[in-house]
């Protein structure tokens, strides 16, 4: 089952914090759950868990936490049981709500998108490794590639990331607004992809049940790489 919850936070002061605060806040999950499972949540290529902060207003920032299986739900549980985390180099941050999900499976997923006209939004920097570094060129298909070896892996399934190209060059562009936006990860800068793209989906069901498939679960799996660290942050809505 795929889960998510949104977490907001409040807080005073991070103008000295050298990470995103969704950095801190993966640390401070891990310190609070015993070594055993932290280590089982890193432990594979496929992290079951993705996480990442967006600011709302002035002094509050909204967190969303998904897991990829129900192992992984654990953390969801600890992360909305902590009403007051202690960030290191800022001050603590405190809880105002939490909002969950509802459960869905996977193959659920591409029904739970009503409509042919999709805006997909990378709200935090989206990242992807070539050649042995992380890079963010503008071409937003080549971020989905975690998100279908995730789908992969998790749900036993064999989706092609040959043909998920193949159906997302079948797509009508309508409009994109894309740009570079930097993401601190421990002092160190990783340049990534934000913006918005909007398409129409392709006439063949199949096509167009594939790309909504994959488009909603990247919405818990986040795209692109470092995504347990606050990058890759997606969702998608219908126009």
């Amino acid at each position: 089952m795929l889960r998510y919850a949104d977490i907001l936070y409040q807080y005073e002061d991070f103008s000295s914090l050298q990470s995103d605060p969704s950095v801190k806040i993966h640390g401070a999950l891990m310190h609070n759950i015993s070594k055993d499972i932290a280590d089982k949540m890193h432990s594979s290529l496929y992290h079951p868990f993705s996480l990442y902060c967006v600011p709302t207003q002035p002094g509050e920032l909204l967190l969303r936490i998904s897991s990829l299986n129900d192992e992984a739900g654990i953390l969801i549980d600890k992360l909305a049981s902590l009403k007051k985390i202690k960030i290191y180099g800022g001050s603590k941050i405190v809880q105002t709500n939490v909002s969950e999900s509802h459960p869905i499976q996977s193959e659920d997923l591409a029904e739970s998108i009503n409509g042919d006209k999709l805006r997909l939004k990378f709200l935090t920097p989206a990242t992807v490794r070539s050649a042995g570094r992380y890079q963010n060129p503008p071409t937003p298909e080549k971020y989905f590639y975690s998100a279908i070896c995730k789908l992969n892996c998790f749900e036993n399934l064999s989706v092609s990331n040959e043909e998920f190209i193949k159906a997302w060059n079948e797509c009508r562009i309508i409009n994109y607004s894309l740009e570079s936006c930097v993401h601190y990860i421990t002092g160190y800068k990783y340049y990534g992809m934000c913006g918005s793209y909007s398409v129409k989906l392709p006439e063949k069901r199949e096509q167009s049940d594939l790309l909504k498939q994959i488009f909603q679960y990247s919405v818990y799996s986040g795209v692109g790489g470092k995504t347990t660290q606050g990058m890759g942050g997606f969702v998608v809505t219908v126009f």
